[in-house]
């Protein structure tokens, strides 16, 4: 009888934890799906949905912070201690080397900033410098603050858990998808893939095209090609007006359809497909 019972009762908790899973789910499906949300535009220029705490959750404004263009969000080896959800605006992540500050990608709306800070017990030094390109909205958590939200406000948690689960997990799907690109025996194929990924995922829409940074040392972090070949590549790709060099290592791709063709026409049609422009279901 007392193994019974204790079967039992191992049973019953199992599926009160079940329950509770099933509450989060619930609870997370509600205030991604249901909640209101803002419209942003894609890689794609398809109108994509981006949870809007700033509507949703009256709770969060007094963790609202407006920066100006220029001004940093924060500074590259800093602690982290506060955690950000950019709400409106363009935010530059920057690389601060001796005096120099080179642009390495852009974030805009729904992209979060420092979510280790959930996971991790201590503060880490921040791998880039935020720094606003436009005018910037966004919500500002410290540590301290975000460890008691659960007491004070376990909406807001529950919205802050959900954005930051929806931002990795797309983020791991790029990142899936880029790898299976970058294993082609070609480097020129995998140039071409990695200025497309960029394009796709981390340009800035202008009116003549897409800005899009693509410095030598972040390339060859994806890939291993000499600088030379870099070079010589992207000098063919102005050569041929489908970039256009506007500053150090800023490109404005203005022919994204010949970008295209250049890799489609390097490999069977059957096996062109760019799965990273899929949004994780």
């Amino acid at each position: 009888m007392f193994f019974m019972r204790q079967k039992y009762q191992a049973r019953k908790l199992g599926a009160r934890e079940i329950l509770f899973h099933f509450k989060i789910l619930f609870l997370l499906h509600f205030f991604i799906v249901k909640g209101r949300a803002i419209c942003t535009v894609n890689e794609r220029g398809e109108n994509m949905k981006v949870l809007n705490i700033e509507d949703t959750n009256k709770d969060l404004e007094p963790f609202e912070k407006n920066y100006l263009p220029g001004m940093f969000l924060f500074h590259q080896g800093f602690p982290a201690e506060t955690f950000f959800i950019v709400l409106k605006g363009t935010v530059e992540l920057v690389s601060e080397q001796d005096d120099k500050i080179i642009v390495v990608t852009y974030v805009g709306p729904g992209s979060c900033l420092g979510e280790r800070l959930l996971v991790e017990t201590g503060l880490y030094p921040r791998a880039f410098g935020a720094r606003a390109l436009t005018e910037v909205k966004c919500i500002e958590i410290r540590k301290d603050i975000l460890n008691n939200l659960h007491l004070s406000s376990p909406r807001s948690l529950v919205q802050i858990l959900s954005t930051s689960l929806e931002v990795c997990i797309n983020r791991l799907a790029r990142m899936n998808s880029l790898i299976s690109h970058l294993r082609s025996f070609s480097s020129r194929n995998r140039l071409l893939y990695l200025i497309l990924f960029f394009y796709n995922n981390h340009g800035r829409f202008l009116p003549q095209g897409k800005e899009v940074v693509l410095q030598e040392d972040m390339i060859r972090f994806y890939i291993d090609v000499p600088r030379i070949e870099i070079q010589k590549m992207l000098l063919n790709l102005q050569t041929k007006k489908i970039i256009k060099k506007t500053r150090d290592s800023i490109y404005l791709i203005t022919n994204e359809a010949a970008l295209r063709d250049l890799i489609s026409n390097s490999q069977p049609e059957s096996d062109y497909t760019f799965p990273w422009e899929l949004t994780a279901a």
